[in-house]
């Protein structure tokens, strides 16, 4: 499988999100800086490298907003669902939605959506 790197906006929310399948983090920054991301940004709020086990990365930068690594396109789907939680609970605080009893609902609503959209596009990998 080649590396794939892919953006779309979250269902619903004006949030961007960089789906990165199989790619290695130098190409993530580069695709950020692409979209306006100053590499120094990315380096910053992104201190990552994948362990040999792990499936699944999430980060929120100030720039692309939501970055998700996945090692390939035969994760589970547990990792995806672990995946888009970390995206919504990261995010939706900048959006002034805090998770509690009263929003939860909009959390769930939000993380099957993203569940939805990035199985979408592994499947078209």
């Amino acid at each position: 499988m080649s590396n794939a790197i892919t953006t779309f906006n979250m269902e619903g929310y004006p949030i961007g999100v960089m789906l990165a399948i199989g790619s290695a983090k130098a190409e993530m920054i580069a695709e950020a800086g692409d979209r306006g991301c100053s590499t120094d940004t990315c380096l910053k709020f992104w201190k990552w490298e994948p362990t040999r086990s792990e499936r699944g990365h999430t980060a929120v930068l100030p720039c692309v907003r939501v970055v998700i690594w996945l090692r390939d396109v035969d994760v589970p789907a547990s990792t995806i669902a672990h995946e888009a939680f970390h995206a919504v609970y990261g995010v939706f605080p900048q959006l002034g939605i805090r998770l509690c009893h009263a929003t939860e609902e909009v959390f769930a609503y939000a993380i099957e959506n993203l569940v939805r959209q990035i199985t979408e596009q592994v499947q078209t990998k």
